[in-house]
């Protein structure tokens, strides 16, 4: 099964968890894999409160689930949302909001 994750590596695709948890995406934050992964001394490496953004993309931890999220062993939620079978399934944007033009940016 082949994984297009479309949120590695790219800034805009991320997930801020109220406790300051980077995450690669919604997928992830709602799923206990990657901190069952990591463990909780790495997962402590994604949280912006003590790191900053470039610091965390190029942690430990962060390069790590990047390694599984496109392994042949990823996680479960990219093998359910991410499978280059289904990513046209959940990426298309529809309904009242499509194409109205809005382009949101995220400075940190």
């Amino acid at each position: 099964m082949k994984i297009i994750p479309a949120c590695i590596g790219n800034k805009t695709a991320i997930f801020i968890k109220p406790d300051g948890t980077y995450l690669p995406c919604c997928w992830a934050s709602t799923n206990p894999d990657v901190r069952n992964h990591l463990g909780e001394e790495l997962y402590a490496q994604l949280n912006i409160h003590k790191y900053s953004i470039d610091e965390i993309l190029q942690s430990h931890a962060y390069k790590l689930i990047v390694e599984k999220m496109t392994s042949n062993n990823s996680y479960s939620f990219c093998k359910k949302v991410c499978a280059e079978d289904k990513v046209d399934e959940h990426f298309v944007m529809d309904g009242p909001y499509a194409n109205d033009g809005l382009n949101i940016s995220v400075q940190i």
